[in-house]
This record gives structure tokens, C-alpha cells and sequence, in this order.
């Protein structure tokens, strides 16, 4: 019965944004200061209340479903192998397990599902191998010589090609490789006309949105003449590879990294509206303009508008994902919040989570669960309720994840 109190106090703590603490074995920690906090409403909405039992915990809004997430991870030593897997969230037992498992080459970065149910893995910028794995069987595909992948791919509608950013060791030039599916050979390599292109998505009209970091790296992947950056948003037609249109800021120091579109982005007065997040990192001489920097972006109608307010993620956003109501989730594992944004909501981010080491999120896109990767498990939100469950093993989850299947449980 403790064991059980003890998860939902935790399930009531995230939803409220109480801080919490990790201690070095993994045992929950709170303050009398989160205490107090426990009993008060969250200044955006009010949670339900979770009950004793884990028969009547379960609310009609988290229906009881299990997961499978495409994940990469780590032990807890820093010095320790990376491994890509699949991790099974059984929410109505309250439990994790890992289905299968793979021992990388190295750290990676985006991952990405493939019409035959396989998956490829992005090795970390600047990446020099893409992994392609099917139950036993694994195979690396190198970077062409002279040129480095950025970390993330997207795949064609038909699933024949996938795109994957990279970079011209060369002169710092942006990317788009066009690679069959199958073989992963470069059938065609086009030009963003900008600098480090990192995330891409693709939507449903047949247009590639890319990420463009903006900064010149050295050999080692260490940033160069950031007075110069170039971040920007770019939009290409994927079966051309022309460049329909480009924006930026006004403040350059703010590089744009990854990418989300809303699910709710098209309305009968604009059918074709596209409504974009944009997750940022500041990288400003000062700290502390650093730290007062937005971390979010929004792209609509045809314009790019930074969310101004809400500067809790010190100015590091760390992924993002989109939301309930039409919105966008972001976190920041250096301030140790999950935010989400809403529409009506204008300038503001509201707090989810005060937690240890947010990061990876993903959204079911048959409900309105949004799921985040954090030190302690593999947490599950919506509105008004939250459901948390502890990793399998001592782990350490990488960037970024991705929801594999939704099930109801047998």
C-alpha cells in the first residue's frame, strides 16, 4: 500500500509542478516546501484528486492502455554504452519493461520508424553513422565522405525515401539528403541555404520543415563566431527540394533546434493554416540574458512569433512536442521543467513539471496523453491527470523517443 500512495503522491506532484529531487539511489526526496505546495491548485488547473487503491486510481481520462516507446538510453555512468530498445509502459500493472535491446556504437540522436516496422537510429552531431535495426539484424550506414549527419531524419509519405540533415565538413553548408529506404544510398543531395540544419518534419501537404541551428562548428563540434549565427526556419518542397520560404528572428543568439506540428492546425476559414513549434536554446554572451531568453517559438500564418513570456526553462529547450488543445509541450532538463503552451494562452507557458532531468516527449496522436522521459520513469499527462512509472532498471534516457503502438491491455 505504500508503494502505491507513494506513486500517486508522485502522479499528484508532477501535475502540480511540486519540485522533486533524485536521490542517488532513485528514492523520492521531497522538502517541506513541496508539502506545502501539495495542497495547494495548480494556478492553470485543477488536478483530481487521486484515491488510495490502484482499482479506482485509474481516471476515465488516462484509460487503462499500454505503450511501446522507441528509446535510447544509457546507465547511469557516463562512461557507459548506449543501447536502442524498446520500452513497454504497462499503465494498468504500473510497470515498465524492456522488450528488446541493442548495444549502439555510440550516442545517438533522432530515431525514426520505417514502413517494415524497422527503425534507424541518427548518430549524435556530428554524426558519422546512421543505424538501421530489425530484431537481430543491425546494419551502419556511414556519412558519405565530407559530409556529417545532424542527428535527425523524417520519412517520405510513401515511405520509399527518408531525409536525413547534414552538413559539408567542408564550408558548414546545410543539407538535405534524399536516401532510398531500403539501401539508405544518396539519390539526390539538396541544399537548405543555411547553416546546420537539425530537426525535420514533414507534413501532410508534402512540405519539409527544417530546423536551421544556425552555428558554425569546428572539428571537435565546438561553436564558432556565434555574433554570426544564422538560425532560421525554413520550409522545401520534398519532391523537389526547392526552398519555398525562410524566416528568422530578430535575436540572431537564438537558435532554433526542434520541431513540432500542432494537430489541430487546420480550420475551415484556412484549410492549408500550419501551426509549427519551435523549441530554442539560447546562446547569448551572458549568462543571465541567457538565462531570461524565450525557449519557444510559433510558426502561423505565415509568421514567426517568439512566446515572450514564461522564461522558466532558463532558456534551454530541450524537445517539444505537440499538446492538448492545440498546443505545444516543451522541456528543459537545465531548469528542470515540462511547460505547455495553448493558443488562447498568447505570451504564456503555464508549468507542468518541476522535475530531475526532463526531456524526451511525444504525444499519442489518437488521444490527448502527452508522455515525457524524466530521471525517475516514463511519465503520462493530460489535463487535470497524470500517471507515473518507474524505468525498469537504473537508466538514463537520451534526447529524444518516440511512440512505437498504443494498446488496450488484454
Amino acid at each position: 500500500m505504500k508503494s502505491i500512495k507513494r506513486r500517486q503522491w508522485f502522479a499528484q506532484a508532477f501535475q502540480r509542478g511540486i519540485p522533486l529531487f533524485i536521490s542517488a539511489t532513485g528514492a523520492l526526496q521531497s522538502t517541506n516546501a513541496a508539502l506545502a505546495q501539495m495542497m495547494q491548485l495548480s494556478a492553470h488547473e485543477q488536478a483530481e484528486p487521486l484515491t488510495d487503491t490502484p482499482e479506482t486510481s485509474k481516471s476515465a481520462h488516462l484509460a487503462a492502455l499500454s505503450s511501446t516507446f522507441l528509446a535510447s538510453w544509457r546507465s547511469p555512468r557516463k562512461d557507459s554504452d548506449h543501447y536502442l530498445g524498446l520500452i513497454h509502459a504497462d499503465w494498468q500493472a504500473e510497470r515498465c519493461r524492456i522488450l528488446e535491446r541493442v548495444k549502439l556504437n555510440g550516442r545517438p540522436h533522432g530515431l525514426n520508424q520505417l514502413a517494415d516496422g524497422s527503425v534507424i537510429a541518427m548518430g549524435l552531431r556530428p554524426g558519422r553513422w546512421l543505424m538501421h535495426w530489425r530484431g537481430s539484424s543491425e546494419r551502419y550506414i556511414n556519412a558519405d565522405n565530407g559530409f556529417a549527419f545532424n542527428g535527425h531524419a523524417a520519412i517520405c509519405a510513401d515511405r520509399s525515401v527518408i531525409y536525413t540533415t547534414e552538413t559539408s565538413v567542408h564550408d558548414q553548408r546545410g543539407y538535405l539528403a534524399v536516401r532510398d529506404a531500403r539501401r539508405f544510398e544518396v539519390l539526390e543531395r539538396w541544399p537548405t541555404n543555411g547553416i546546420e540544419p537539425h530537426h525535420v518534419l514533414l507534413d501532410r501537404h508534402g512540405r519539409l520543415w527544417i530546423a536551421h541551428g544556425g552555428i558554425r562548428r569546428g572539428a571537435m563540434d565546438q561553436k564558432l563566431d556565434l555574433a554570426s549565427m544564422q538560425s532560421k526556419l525554413s520550409c522545401m518542397d520534398a519532391q523537389s527540394g526547392a526552398v519555398i520560404g525562410e524566416w528568422s528572428l530578430a535575436d540572431r543568439r537564438l537558435s532554433m533546434r526542434h520541431l513540432a506540428l500542432s494537430e489541430v492546425a487546420h480550420t475551415a476559414s484556412s484549410p492549408h493554416q500550419v501551426l509549427i513549434g519551435i523549441a530554442m536554446q539560447a546562446e547569448h554572451d551572458s549568462l543571465e540574458t541567457r538565462r531570461l531568453a524565450p525557449s519557444l517559438a510559433i510558426f502561423r500564418d505565415d509568421r514567426l512569433d517568439v512566446i515572450s513570456t514564461g522564461t522558466d526553462a532558463l532558456g534551454y529547450g530541450a524537445d517539444i512536442s505537440a499538446a492538448p488543445d492545440g498546443g505545444f509541450c516543451v522541456s528543459s532538463n537545465r531548469a528542470r521543467k515540462m511547460l505547455w503552451w495553448r493558443p488562447n494562452s498568447d505570451q504564456s507557458l503555464s508549468i507542468i513539471a518541476t522535475i530531475e532531468e526532463p526531456y524526451a516527449l511525444c504525444k499519442d496522436a489518437k488521444s490527448t496523453n502527452v508522455y515525457l522521459a524524466c530521471a525517475w520513469g516514463v511519465a503520462r499527462w493530460q489535463p487535470k491527470q497524470a500517471q507515473l512509472l518507474p524505468w525498469p532498471e537504473p537508466m538514463v534516457l537520451d534526447n529524444h523517443w518516440s511512440l512505437m503502438s498504443t494498446t488496450p491491455n488484454a
